[in-house]
């Protein structure tokens, strides 16, 4: 048997059948149990399946959660500081929203159209997580990494017409990076590479097509938004 407690030390749920917290936490959701303020800091939730859990408030500070599957969660207000959700952890369309991430590992983690509005991402490590349609509103991205990198501004771009992620990043080291899907490169090193139309010439060939102007649009706008950013007051260059 297992009991999972709230924040503030009361039983709210029991797995009779359980012996890990993964088990009692996986019954407890298909039970449709209510988990908001469950206190599961440094628990093992490797590969679990908490999708559309609801962990309003919960304490998951240091859990691990590799590769979990917290796809449509309320994770709203919810602790995560330091928790490992690397290795395509699913929290795509999950709540979010002043969520604690505070050097949590978000490293190739699944946050497409994730709401992380005023969410903490302060410290994390964002290296190929995915953020297409993420609403990084009021997000605090301070000292967070992307490929060991320090960001100083990161703005995730999302256009109709094109279906992968974008982003536009300035990192502290006043380096400007642009993301068009898979392709991840500084400024310089996509006009060394041939630009953005001879990118990627087996889905985009530089035809002159429709598809491949829109693409190229796409990161004309990404490149004026990098160019934009500016370093905090007082940073410099690193």
């Amino acid at each position: 048997m297992v009991e999972i407690k709230n924040i503030y030390g009361d039983v709210i749920y029991t797995a009779k059948d359980a012996t890990t917290v993964k088990q009692a936490v996986e019954q407890a959701i298909l039970s449709c149990a209510n988990l908001s303020s469950a206190d599961l800091s440094c628990a093992n939730l490797s590969s679990a399946n908490l999708s559309c859990a609801n962990l309003y408030s919960a304490n998951l500070s240091r859990a691990n959660l590799y590769s979990a599957n917290l796809s449509c969660a309320n994770l709203s207000r919810a602790n995560l500081s330091s928790a490992d959700l690397s290795c395509c952890a699913n929290l795509s369309s999950a709540d979010l929203s002043s969520a604690n991430l505070y050097s949590a590992n978000l490293s190739r983690a699944n946050l497409y159209s994730a709401d992380l509005y005023s969410a903490d991402l302060s410290r994390a490590n964002l290296s190929c997580a995915n953020l297409s349609r993420a609403n990084l509103y009021s997000a605090n991205l301070s000292c967070a990494l992307i490929d060991k990198k320090t960001i100083a501004n990161l703005r995730q771009i999302n256009v109709s017409s094109y279906p992968y992620q974008i982003q536009a990043v300035l990192f502290l080291d006043g380096s400007r990076w642009i993301r068009m899907g898979c392709l991840w490169k500084s400024l310089e090193d996509w006009k060394r590479d041939g630009g953005i139309l001879n990118s990627n010439p087996s889905e985009f060939p530089n035809d002159r097509s429709e598809k491949s102007k829109e693409r190229a649009a796409a990161f004309a706008f990404a490149k004026a938004a990098a160019l934009r950013m500016k370093l905090p007051k007082g940073e410099a260059k690193q």
